[in-house]
């Protein structure tokens, strides 16, 4: 499991790309507890497959229930990249 903060139109470049090779990804926008992050990225995880996953509208809550997610459970989501979205403030 690797996560990397990404603004948001590094996001949108990295989703085309995803797009135009025909991977699949999924975006999650809802704000969630540890719990539901953890239950969510399991939901996603592949043991035969690479998944991608983007974070939108991470908080510094969410950056740090990803590193203990990474720490404590990492090695069983499997080869997994997370993109945490820096979405600013409209």
């Amino acid at each position: 499991m690797r996560t990397e903060i990404v603004a948001l139109d590094q996001a949108t470049e990295i989703l085309h790309a995803l797009e135009s090779q025909d991977q699949a990804f999924t975006q999650l926008t809802d704000p969630l507890s540890y719990t539901g992050l953890l239950d969510r990225l399991r939901e996603v995880a592949s043991a035969n497959a690479t998944s991608v996953v983007f974070l939108f509208g991470a908080g510094a809550t969410q950056h740090q229930q990803l590193k203990r997610i990474r720490r404590n459970q990492g090695a069983a989501l499997g080869d997994m990249t997370i993109y945490t979205v820096e979405v600013e403030n409209a």
